[in-house]
């Protein structure tokens, strides 16, 4: 039999990589519903409870990025992938499992969160990671505007979904459906057939090679305003969300239902922003592309809080902004990956997207913990006009010559050592 060409196989890998991501984003809207819910519904389970356990999802981010970074960039990426998804995949059924014996525990339950927030980190960086070994440098716009419209997607419906889901069987058995999710995303990536690059132990200690993570993130200019930027937007986007739960549905009186459709419709906006990244960049040099989705990105979450500000919220004006909001985050979004995969040579790739991470997932909780505290003292309305004038400066972090004179990755020169 005739061997494909190189080109026509790795296009058929990166859509069997498309499909596995799809199919797990699809899965994890699902039981990011249905473990509140089987906390609240089976165990009982107060606020303070689910708080701890929502949290739990978010700390093998905090303390896992960098020493994950390490080991995707030593071992070889997709058996990473493949493992992370069936373990996950038998994590979400064994809490099925449990709660069918009655043996589940809120205990129980945190620690196979933690284990399925673990492995999320693991197939998060390895994943961003593996695409450089999936797709040419020229084709990775392209391929990070596929991935973000799906995920776009995901968010949007996906939500609807997974509720009708747990309403017509249940929240455990509801677990049953991301499961499965994980494990045809893993048989899916067993059927890529494209090569890896090979990865050379560094022969130094792991500390080093984090070390090594860090110091091109935070060095590196392009990538360091990369990484402020997202922080800096990751900050105000945590903090609205807050403040929309306080101002909008608990002092305005509005239905939970209209903050949704406008989150909604802010990840609706995201689908099309990603979809027009690739255009755009052919039109426009991307480092412009970038600073304008960042613009809009500012101007809607800006916007959105100054709307919420007003003794009365329009609700059509705050559904606007949302969708400018979107548009420039999902612009934003492809160009940040498309960028660092660019930049960063392969064999640093997972060590500067661990890196990356830290800093974006470390600084969550700020938001939502500054503007509780600046409501108590100066009242909802106040904060919210504070937070849009914080919101419009996070495009200032790119205005730098390094990001502005960018251009797209180029092919590089072919490689002998693989595996």
């Amino acid at each position: 039999m005739t061997a494909r060409p190189p080109a026509e196989r790795n296009r058929g890998a990166f859509r069997r990589f498309w499909a596995a991501t799809g199919i797990s984003l699809a899965g994890d809207q699902v039981t990011t519903l249905a473990l509140p819910l089987i906390a609240v519904q089976t165990l009982n389970a107060g606020a303070f409870a689910v708080g701890l356990l929502s949290a739990s999802r978010l700390v093998p981010f905090l303390i896992g990025s960098l020493l994950v970074g390490v080991y995707v960039d030593r071992l070889r990426r997709r058996p990473l992938l493949i493992t992370a998804d069936l373990v996950r995949g038998v994590a979400l059924l064994a809490v099925l499992g449990l709660c069918a014996g009655g043996w589940l525990s809120l205990p129980w339950l945190i620690a196979l969160v933690v284990v399925v927030g673990s492995l999320s980190v693991f197939a998060d960086v390895a994943a961003q990671s593996y695409l450089v070994d999936l797709v040419p440098p020229e084709g990775l716009v392209t391929a990070n505007s596929r991935l973000q419209v799906t995920r776009a997607a995901a968010q949007t419906g996906g939500p609807a979904a997974g509720g009708a889901l747990i309403s017509a069987v249940g929240a455990p058995l509801a677990l049953l459906a991301d499961g499965m999710s994980f494990l045809l995303s893993a048989a899916l990536t067993a059927a890529i057939r494209v090569p890896e690059k090979a990865r050379r132990a560094s022969g130094r200690s792991i500390w080093s090679d984090v070390r090594e993570g860090l110091t091109l993130t935070y060095r590196q200019p392009v990538l360091r305003a990369l990484a402020l930027a997202a922080a800096h937007g990751n900050i105000v986007e945590q903090g609205l969300l807050v403040l929309l739960a306080v101002r909008f549905v608990g002092e305005q009186g509005h239905s939970a239902a209209v903050l949704g459709l406008a989150l909604a419709v802010g990840a609706g906006g995201a689908a099309v922003g990603g979809f027009a990244t690739s255009r755009l960049c052919r039109c426009r040099p991307p480092g412009w592309v970038l600073i304008g989705g960042e613009v809009l990105a500012a101007c809607g979450l800006a916007g959105a809080a100054v709307v919420t500000s007003l003794r009365v919220t329009p609700t059509p004006l705050l559904i606007v902004t949302f969708a400018v909001f979107g548009l420039g985050e999902g612009i934003g979004n492809v160009l940040y990956a498309t960028i660092r995969q660019g930049i960063v040579p392969v064999e640093l790739q997972g060590r500067a997207y661990g890196s990356y991470r830290l800093v974006v997932s470390g600084t969550t909780p700020l938001g939502p913990l500054a503007v509780g505290g600046s409501a108590a003292l100066l009242g909802s309305s106040a904060t919210l006009l504070a937070l849009a004038v914080v919101a419009v400066l996070v495009p200032l972090w790119l205005l730098t010559p390094p990001v502005r004179e960018l251009s797209l990755p180029k092919a590089r020169e072919p490689v002998s050592d693989r595996v």
